[in-house]
């Protein structure tokens, strides 16, 4: 019986490790406008801003870029989705949403993301905002 019982600890302890060696494990916490995270598709952080600021700086930033505007809804807990389209037809969706004292910021060009694309714009919205480009 502890013989089985420590194969079960070291396979869970195992399936760990694969899991946060894979990226699904937590990153920790950092200052608010210090830190970004890419999860796979998108690119996303936390800006010291005001939600609003953030809002209309994205904005500001897929028209500036020739992104199409689509729509821009928010729900009853405060997140923002902006949703737009590049000129050949490829999807971008920004969501804002207000964290403590900071806002959560997340950029997705593409169906499954594009890196780079999310990424670029991810900076061009924190430049806009007068925050140092990642």
């Amino acid at each position: 019986m502890k013989k089985m019982m420590m194969m079960v600890a070291v396979g869970l302890v195992g399936c760990l490790g694969l899991m946060m060696a894979a990226g699904c494990g937590s990153t920790g916490s950092a200052a608010p406008g210090t830190s970004y995270a890419y999860v796979p598709g998108d690119t996303s952080g936390y800006v010291p801003n005001e939600e609003q600021e953030v809002i209309d700086a994205s904005t500001k930033v897929l028209k500036t870029t020739d992104i199409v505007v689509i729509s821009k809804q928010t729900n009853e807990q405060g997140r923002t989705r902006i949703k737009g389209e590049t000129g050949d037809g490829t999807s971008v969706e920004v969501t804002v949403r207000p964290h403590d004292e900071a806002t959560f910021l997340a950029v997705k060009v593409g169906l499954i993301g594009d890196d780079e694309a999310s990424a670029a714009l991810f900076s061009k919205i924190r430049q806009e905002l007068g925050l140092a480009v990642r």
